[in-house]
């Protein structure tokens, strides 16, 4: 959803633009927090589940298996709010030419 630099995916937009007076960013954020844990987990089972033939391996020494990353950390909802705000600009800007 997120990716490197703070840059937004279009999924994001998208869930940004159903945001209406009953559905606040904050609500948003959470669902998107939600989307990333659901997602890192995933992650981290499949490179463990990969590394897992190898530490079992009784033709070679154990080997060294680094500890999955981190989950990073989502931006704030303000920043949300501004990405939605330019998102609104932007689209209000192109229908007025």
């Amino acid at each position: 959803m997120l990716s490197d630099g703070n840059a937004c995916d279009v999924g994001v937009v998208r869930l940004l633009r159903e945001h209406t007076v009953g559905n606040s960013v904050t609500q948003t954020h959470n669902k998107l927090s939600e989307r990333h844990s659901e997602d890192w987990l995933t992650r981290t089972l499949q490179y463990l589940t990969a590394c897992q033939p190898f530490t079992e391996s009784p033709l070679t020494a154990a080997p060294t298996v680094a500890k999955p990353p981190q989950r990073p950390s989502l931006p704030n909802p303000r920043w949300l709010l501004a990405v939605y705000v330019r998102d609104v600009v932007n689209r209000h800007q192109g229908g007025t030419r």
